[in-house]
């Protein structure tokens, strides 16, 4: 009888150790799909980050064009004076004083928010994932 009831013990035992495990395994399915939950979440913000970036880059690109553009009109206005024989004071007309100012202000600008943009994308990419996944050794 002894043994009756010890293989009884031994089998209610087992299978609490089997919904323990069971259990666990449940818990680190969940523990895994929020840690990959949180890196897709990650890649997103990462992507947004790219992608604002590469904007940024055309936008300072265009405007560095605009900005030589209008040096080639300045450039052009001065020789032709040169060539009327007016006199040239070296001044440029004043609108285009004032695009160069701006552009010069905005190319700045641009230039900010990219390197404020990449100072966030590294101190996120040096924040670890919050994640409740343990290593198995």
């Amino acid at each position: 009888m002894a043994s009756f009831s010890q293989s009884i013990n031994k089998l209610g035992s087992d299978n609490l150790a089997v919904a323990r495990i069971e259990a666990a395994e449940k818990a680190k399915d969940r523990s895994t799909a929020e840690a990959a939950q949180q890196l897709e979440m990650a890649q997103r913000e990462k992507d947004r980050f790219f992608q604002k970036q590469q904007s940024l880059k055309k936008d300072i690109s265009q405007l560095r064009k605009d900005k030589r553009s209008y040096l080639c009109q300045l450039g052009e206005r001065e020789e032709k004076r040169r060539r009327e024989g007016g006199a040239v004071d070296g001044s440029a007309p004043d609108y285009l004083k004032d695009a160069m100012d701006n552009l010069t202000a905005e190319i700045e600008e641009k230039h900010q928010t990219l390197r404020e943009l990449l100072e966030n994308e590294y101190t996120l990419a040096a924040m670890p994932l919050k994640s409740n996944v343990t290593p198995q050794h």
